[in-house]
């Protein structure tokens, strides 16, 4: 939600929710004022509860002319509780509280990629290793998300070769034949790193 309050912050304003289900909840949010009461700065991040001052500007008097106040607008977000669908929202019943637009954002998970499934590393010669992989069970944003996958063989602790790819399989070849790889399939979408994927005891050996 965007907005301010005029004339003065508008304290403790009530917001009504109401869900598909029937069931309803009152947000209560502090609006503070659109000039932050005659102040040249806007205010101290944290001092309102729910807010942040998003855009700034130089405010124009009844006449037109430029004045020297400089004023703002604010953020605000509501969290819907998981498992509701939102229905309606009712506004303050204020003239005071400007509200200039409104929309509903999905929330991008911390880990927005699930695992890759299915992962095995097979030798295919002496010294050389295929790896491959199946797409993971969960892709935020769906099928148009494009997912890349950062293959790591790791041996006694310290990486030793990387591939990245948007494939699901990556080769390969002269490794160490002897102390075992720990190989490891990280997928990674602009959304932010995925849940990894790991095998270890991979020996390089037919």
């Amino acid at each position: 939600m965007i907005g301010a309050g005029a004339n003065g912050t508008q304290a403790d304003q009530t917001i009504g929710i109401t869900f598909s289900d029937g069931s309803t909840a009152n947000w209560t949010q502090t609006f503070t004022d659109w000039c932050n009461n005659g102040n040249s700065s806007p205010p101290t991040p944290g001092s309102v509860l729910g807010e942040s001052t998003i855009q700034s500007g130089t405010r124009l008097n009844q006449m037109g002319n430029v004045t020297n106040t400089e004023c703002f607008v604010y953020g605000y977000s509501y969290a819907i509780p998981e498992g509701k669908t939102l229905m309606s929202v009712t506004l303050p019943n204020n003239t005071n509280v400007g509200i200039l637009g409104m929309a509903l954002v999905t929330a991008v998970p911390s880990v927005p990629t699930s695992a890759p499934q299915s992962l095995s590393a097979t030798p295919t010669n002496l010294d050389d290793l295929t790896v491959s992989w199946s797409a993971p069970e969960e892709v935020y944003g769906g099928f148009s998300t494009v997912v890349t996958y950062v293959v790591t063989v790791t041996q006694n602790g310290a990486p030793d070769q990387t591939v990245t790819t948007t494939e699901l399989t990556a080769n390969f070849e002269g490794l160490y034949v002897g102390n075992p790889y720990t190989v490891t399939v990280l997928p990674k979408t602009q959304y932010g790193d995925g849940a990894p994927a790991s095998l270890t005891q991979v020996y390089p050996v037919p």
